[in-house]
């Protein structure tokens, strides 16, 4: 019998501990509904008790405070005044931690500064409810019991946007599971959304990013000018693999449309296609195809709304300059070109017939063979065999449709030159202002 009391002291015993730890015991979650709780030693209001739902049908913006937070103390003439400005839509609601010394202080400011803001003050376990990491610590619940907003301090701008139902993309107070979580995520010793640090490769708003080439891959996208990625995502983007320096230069402050003769908007006769370097020392501009030497791999997303070609142009400036420090100007320069010429008894021999040349069939490294095509036509097969040769300006006035059939090694301009001149068609050096790209030695180094 004395066995069995004994079993039921430590039953009862057990059972007291478990719902004193337990009652009372409520979570605070952003984006959720407030869980109902009292608050029980409540001043400065026509209640003592209050519940948290007495609160419905107005927002309630609950502010915690401790007796060695001075921002808090500093930031009670603008709660009060708050409390006024918004009376019969927002209440506001002090609650402290009911250590030593704290009601005394409280009181001391709210005499001097003639504070109208209810207090309550509740112990060390019900505080503990709310996961509160260092104050000030504020919580903001609508007018329906759902909690909006878990931050450091309020602001009239935070107030006026929830009531408006505006997105301020506010950042929710961490509690101290959320922080370790948190401080897991990012490690300083390594760069951001690198692994996964700091969240996934893609979650930027911005990036720029200069490598070296390593040969280990190349693309199929050479452009010469800025030419903006294809993309489904909300970003324009721009990148090149295995560039050398001067031909990233070019793009940075080149023109920005086709640098070829081709059918389309393009610079080409009107702006130099590779800069002209003005340095005592080129060698970081010396590359080639067998070495990884002085090759980059470049690459820019910007947000599509500003994703201009002038845009990602300014960029690449920017980190070209921040990297490499050439001072660099476009400049108009007089510059070489070929001026297309021809007779008008050749150009009319030239006109297309509709046959077919008889007997004429080149290989892929010799001659070139035109159909029914135009000047245009044959500048731009020039240029694809001799894309570093000084551009071609035509002055045939031929504005008919040509055969031409030139025989020449498509590996040999002169010889080609001379084939063109066969046909009646010359190449005659000039020169003619063009603007050029001009890298030079920056003198403030």
């Amino acid at each position: 019998m004395k066995k069995n009391t004994y079993l039921f002291f430590f039953f009862c015993l057990f059972v007291t501990n478990v719902n004193s730890q337990d009652h009372g015991r409520f979570s605070i979650k952003l984006a959720e509904e407030c869980p109902e709780f009292v608050l029980q030693d409540v001043n400065f209001y026509d209640k003592t008790t209050v519940k948290v739902s007495e609160f419905r049908g107005e927002w309630l913006v609950l502010d915690f405070f401790t007796v060695g937070c001075a921002s808090c103390f500093e930031s009670l003439p603008k709660i009060n005044k708050y409390r006024s400005d918004y009376k019969g839509k927002v209440e506001f609601m002090m609650i402290g931690l009911d250590e030593r010394g704290l009601r005394p202080l409280y009181e001391k400011f709210r005499k001097k500064l003639d504070l109208k803001l209810p207090v309550a003050y509740v112990e060390r376990g019900f505080w503990q409810n709310f996961d509160i990491v260092g104050v000030p610590h504020v919580i903001i619940i609508d007018e329906k019991g759902q909690v909006r907003a878990i931050v450091n301090a309020v602001s009239k701008e935070i107030i006026d946007a929830l009531i408006d139902g505006h997105d301020l993309e506010l950042i929710k107070k961490k509690g101290e599971y959320e922080l370790e979580r948190a401080d897991s995520l990012y490690n300083y010793t390594r760069p951001i959304l690198v692994n996964g640090n700091g969240g996934q490769d893609a979650d930027f708003l911005f990036r720029s990013l200069l490598m070296k080439w390593d040969g280990q891959f190349f693309s199929g996208f050479n452009p010469d000018w800025v030419e903006r990625i294809p993309s489904d995502s909300n970003f324009a983007r721009f990148e090149v693999v295995a560039y050398d320096l001067a031909r990233l230069y070019q793009i940075a402050y080149g023109d920005t449309v086709y640098t070829a003769p081709y059918d389309v908007p393009n610079s080409y006769g009107r702006f130099w296609r590779r800069p002209l370097l003005e340095v005592e020392d080129s060698s970081a501009f010396m590359f080639n195809y067998n070495s990884t030497r002085n090759l980059y791999n470049y690459s820019v997303s910007v947000p599509l709304k500003i994703g201009t070609r002038k845009k990602i142009q300014s960029i690449m400036r920017r980190d070209l300059d921040s990297y490499f420090g050439y001072d660099v100007r476009v400049e108009d320069r007089m510059m070489p070109f070929w001026k297309l010429t021809c007779d008008a008894s050749d150009g009319e021999k030239l006109r297309a017939s509709g046959k077919k040349f008889e007997h004429k069939h080149p290989t892929a490294r010799t001659d070139i063979r035109l159909l029914n095509g135009s000047i245009d036509d044959l500048i731009g097969r020039m240029y694809m065999y001799f894309p570093f040769q000084y551009p071609i300006i035509d002055s045939t006035g031929i504005d008919h449709k040509i055969d031409v059939y030139v025989e020449g090694l498509r590996s040999d301009f002169e010889d080609m030159r001379r084939g063109l001149s066969k046909q009646g068609l010359n190449l005659i050096k000039g020169y003619k202002n063009m603007k050029v790209v001009v890298i030079r030695d920056r003198k403030d180094v």
